[in-house]
């Protein structure tokens, strides 16, 4: 069974990269891992993407640059920064800016990376669910709207002929 891809892991090494691939074999979406950021690029403009994990050290750009590219980009996606302990502390400014919603620390503890992935991919999908539901009380908020006009209309309608049949009562 094809999953479709909707984590990409864009790692130093594809190495690193390609010893997460099994992690992910039980789970219903797909995993796409490289080490190249052009190719990360292409890929989240192909595919569906809910979570990039991105490591600090990548060949032509840093994790955290390369994040608030994506940040700008495509701004839904969940962004998760990669670093070993050599790399923290973090540019306070990418905390600051919410470059990224997630860290994890190198070297992986499988349950926990797992978990936060997991994690990512539900938020991801209640974001998206949040905004069909705004949009879906947009909608029947119009519609309300609407129907109280029509309503405003039919009682104004109903009552001037009344207001006359009760004033030749009177």
């Amino acid at each position: 069974m094809v999953k479709k891809i909707q984590v990409l892991f864009v790692d130093d090494g594809l190495a690193n990269g390609h010893g997460v691939e099994p992690l992910f074999c039980d789970e219903t979406y797909g995993i796409l891992v490289t080490s190249n950021p052009d190719d990360a690029r292409e890929t989240l403009k192909k595919e569906n993407i809910k979570v990039i994990v991105c490591a600090q050290q990548l060949p032509t750009i840093n994790g955290v640059e390369f994040l608030r590219e994506v940040k700008e980009t495509f701004p839904g996606t969940v962004r998760i920064l990669l670093a070993g302990e050599s790399y923290l502390p973090i540019d306070a400014k990418a905390v600051t800016e919410s470059i990224f919603e997630g860290l994890i620390q190198k070297p992986l503890k499988t349950e926990e990376f797992l978990s936060s992935i997991r994690q990512a991919v539900r938020v991801y999908d209640l974001i998206v669910e949040n905004k069909r539901l705004q949009n879906e009380v947009k909608k029947l908020n119009i519609q309300y709207d609407e129907q109280k006009n029509i309503t405003n209309i039919v009682s104004h309608e109903l009552r001037t002929p009344l207001a006359s049949i009760k004033a030749a009562i009177d």
